[in-house]
Order: C-alpha cells, then structure tokens, then sequence
C-alpha cells in the first residue's frame, strides 16, 4: 500500500507529544482521492450540490491529484515532474494543487 510522508506542526502538547513531527501513513489511491474531492465539504450533498458543475470539480481534483503526485519505487507519494516543473508564477497554486494535503 503507497505510503504517505507528512510532517505535523503546531499541535498543543496537550493533546501529545507523537502528533507534532514527521511520519508516514498507509493511503490508497482512492482514499487520497476522495480526500481531495471532499476537503471543504460538509457532506456528500455539498459535494454535488451543483450538479455537472460539481462533477467537472471532482474530474478537475482528481486530475490535479494524479498529474502532481506519482509513486516512488519505494510505494511512496512523490511530486510529479510536471508539479516540479511548474513556472514560478504557479508557485502561489502549489498549496491549493493538494488541497491544503
């Protein structure tokens, strides 16, 4: 199963020590997929809610998804070439490209 590397900030000590730092989770292709077509969202409902306008953004974020991130001979999510080789003016987009992932 793909692994995805993440690095968590700012958590209260409170809430403990292991969630601030690096660390990787099991992700499958369709669950980071649907994470990407539902971030934001309240419901399923609010994912449709505009009807062919809301199933172009799922194609859109499941597009974007795919073009930017490959998989690593390791099995781990890695940045495409096509995200590297994004132009500087494009920068300002990379956050959005994985919806705040």
């Amino acid at each position: 199963m793909p692994k995805l590397n993440y690095t968590a900030k700012g958590f209260s000590p409170d809430l403990g020590e292991c969630l601030n730092g690096s660390h990787s989770i099991d992700v499958t292709w369709a669950e980071l997929i649907w994470a990407g077509i539902t971030v934001g969202r309240k419901s399923w409902e609010d994912v449709i809610r505009h009807g062919y306008h809301s199933f172009l953004e799922i194609i859109y974020r499941t597009a974007i998804l795919k073009a930017n991130l490959g998989l690593s001979p390791q099995g781990e999510f890695i940045k495409t070439d096509a995200y590297k080789s994004l132009d500087p003016s494009e920068n300002g987009r990379k956050p959005l490209l994985f919806f705040c992932m």
